[in-house]
């Protein structure tokens, strides 16, 4: 019998692990396919990546659309670490970002799966579907194919979601035994702060609950303490910034400022936040905006929760606390700066965790149940053609431009300018040429003009 249980016990470990490595593996591929030949050359991918080519050190996150800057440096010191380590292996190409990016955010979707699957190994073929789910939404892959913050920031929110529920800081909180693991949760979740700003509804609902799950007074004070040190930490860098430039406060003014004003003084946008919230969680799992669809669920849970009391399971707990969170949160955000892509941190908890929860629930008769999530899982593959041809941040023209701006450097080591065909966005047009070693000097002479078929002609003057 000890044997028999040993030999299950090893099976459901390797088939966990073969499933872990295959999930990053899909994950990684489905994200940077074809993105050396389609990157979205546009705004804010250039921008940071001409900052990560600087030697000099960031201080501060990303500009937010609101005023002021994200948190904190992360974004840029791992991007810069891209550049500079993986860059030399690539000419430096723009694309190589996404190559960093999405080898974090595959991780991020693998251990989720690791973590779940081994939490309720019984439902592995469900979490891999809803894994899959995840890893396809169209919306998701359309932006992990870009070098953009909220990718950062959704694969540390993954990260410490996930870390939370294995280290079992969900029932237990903080406990004189688990420090480490109290302060690399803190990490994680402050990191997704850092690399975009609404990620601080997921944050602050996370260290909020494990404060609530901690035991004692006297805990829950060294929980506080803890967490202080590490953020004051991470923050040093911001700090030093802002001390040094005091001036750039106003920044904050616009947006920023209103949104925390709204959020303290409770005078959101409640209904256009519930019509906000509800329309895009669903826009992102099922491609449709049905409002209805997550309204279900979430109903659904709270029946369950009644019927099957299931008020102390910490996952229905935190489901419905970060629904509250970020319905509140996403309310008193400026209504002209609530674009669908301020959720893309958050979508794992608030999307398909519930959907996890619900289907884990609603069908418990076994051998039906092993039906029911193969027929999810296969319905979910047949789903990927579908979903991948609706990502929609690809621009075919990356291709002819790195081509072309290779052709210009073999017999052009400097030029004046590179001037490309007008499109919905500015393009950056020199920043392929300068990967491969070329200089712009606003002295030189020579311009080089390239067509939409990659044809160069070039002015001097």
């Amino acid at each position: 019998m000890k044997k028999r249980l040993q030999s299950i016990l090893y099976n459901q470990i390797f088939i966990t692990r073969i499933l872990t490595f295959s999930v990053f593996i899909f994950a990684y591929i489905y994200l940077i396919h074809d993105v050396n030949n389609t990157y979205w050359l546009f705004g804010d991918q250039t921008r940071d990546w001409r900052i990560a080519s600087s030697n000099e050190l960031q201080l501060i996150g990303t500009p937010i659309l609101t005023g002021g800057y994200s948190f904190g440096p992360i974004f840029y010191w791992i991007l810069s670490g891209i550049y500079h380590f993986i860059g030399p292996f690539f000419h430096y190409l723009p694309h190589v970002a996404v190559y960093g990016l999405s080898f974090i955010n595959a991780l991020s979707c693998a251990f989720l799966f690791f973590v779940f699957s081994k939490k309720y190994y019984s439902s592995t073929i469900l979490i891999l579907s809803l894994i899959i789910l995840y890893i396809t939404s169209p919306t998701l892959a359309s932006i992990g194919a870009t070098a953009w913050n909220p990718n950062l920031s959704a694969a540390f929110v993954n990260l410490s979601f996930g870390y939370a529920i294995y280290k079992g800081l969900f029932e237990a909180g903080y406990t004189v035994n688990n420090k480490l693991s109290i302060i690399i949760f803190v990490i994680f979740s402050w990191f997704a702060l850092q690399s975009h700003s609404p990620a601080i509804f997921y944050t602050a609902g996370v260290l909020l609950f494990v404060f609530i799950k901690t035991k004692s007074l006297k805990l829950k004070f060294h929980y506080i303490l803890i967490g202080f040190l590490v953020i004051l930490i991470l923050q040093t860098p911001y700090i030093i910034y802002m001390i040094n430039n005091i001036n750039e406060l106003i920044s904050y003014k616009n947006g920023t400022d209103q949104s925390f004003n709204r959020f303290l003084l409770i005078k959101g946008a409640f209904g256009k936040g519930f019509i906000y919230l509800f329309q895009n969680i669903a826009d992102y799992i099922f491609t449709y905006n049905y409002i209805i669809s997550y309204i279900i669920i979430y109903l659904s849970l709270l029946l369950i929760c009644i019927f099957k009391k299931k008020f102390k399971d910490p996952l229905f707990q935190f489901s419905f606390l970060f629904l509250f969170l970020c319905y509140y949160g996403y309310s008193c955000i400026p209504s002209w700066s609530r674009e669908n892509y301020l959720l893309v941190a958050n979508i794992f908890p608030i999307a398909i965790l519930p959907l996890f929860l619900l289907l884990k629930e609603v069908f418990k008769v076994k051998k039906f149940n092993i039906y029911l999530h193969i027929f999810i899982l296969s319905t979910v593959i047949y789903l990927i053609p579908n979903r991948n041809s609706q990502k929609n941040t690809q621009f075919p023209f990356y291709k002819t431009l790195k081509i072309t701006s290779k052709k210009i450097f073999e017999t052009h080591k400097e030029l004046q300018d590179i001037i490309v065909p007008d499109f919905k966005s500015d393009v950056d047009s020199t920043i392929i040429y300068e990967g491969y070693g070329g200089k712009i000097d606003p002295e030189n002479k020579i311009t080089a003009i390239i067509d939409n078929n990659g044809n160069v002609t070039y002015t001097y003057f």
